[in-house]
């Protein structure tokens, strides 16, 4: 198989995602296989854990949170195809796990909060007809994410998805936000 992006190493298990379709469960110490779950497509995105909870994407533009100890599913989400192409679909980015919610980008040109437990959507953020490709950073109030084609970059409310800002790059931005002292965002194009 192939596998494309970074693997989760996290409470001696190393977690990644292939283009066989499966996430993967291994043993850190010894690589032994402890699960596989068969997820129908690609896996080309990081995955996230947090409170047990291991969430991923897919190429078919599905989001998956498995129980990390036993790679049972606990929920999904089908989003939908690119809205200029239709073809192109997909979550190569990561999720990101802040308490009870997750949030993702996806190829169908949307940033979805889910209530991480549940998979129940709270909120959907139309990213203006472009992918968003990269893992959203988060501070207390807000939610911050960059889109490819459009070159945007925008601050949400993540309660609400909220609109607080956006800055125009000028160029498709494919590198993630990061927060820099709980006062600064720095991203790259």
């Amino acid at each position: 198989s192939s596998d494309l992006y970074s693997p989760l190493v996290q409470d001696g298990k190393v977690y990644v995602g292939s283009s066989d379709g499966h996430m993967y469960a291994l043993d850190a110490n010894d690589g032994a296989k402890l699960w596989a779950y068969d997820a129908g497509a690609p896996i080309h995105g990081a995955p996230a854990l947090s409170g047990g909870r291991l969430a991923f994407g897919t190429l078919d533009t599905q989001v998956i949170a498995l129980d990390a100890a036993t790679g049972t599913k606990l929920w999904s989400f089908k989003g939908g195809v690119d809205p200029q192409y239709g073809i192109l679909v997909g979550v190569p980015a990561a999720p990101t796990f802040d308490g009870d919610a997750l949030y993702i980008g996806t190829r169908d040109a949307h940033l979805y909060a889910f209530d991480a437990a549940t998979g129940k959507p709270r909120w959907t953020s139309a990213a203006k007809g472009s992918w968003v490709l990269t893992t959203a950073a988060v501070d207390e109030s807000s939610l911050y994410f960059a889109t490819s084609d459009t070159g945007l970059f925008v601050a949400a409310d993540k309660a609400t998805g909220a609109e607080r800002y956006r800055v125009t790059t000028g160029v498709w931005t494919y590198a993630s936000p990061v927060l820099i002292g709980g006062r600064y965002v720095a991203f790259g194009t």
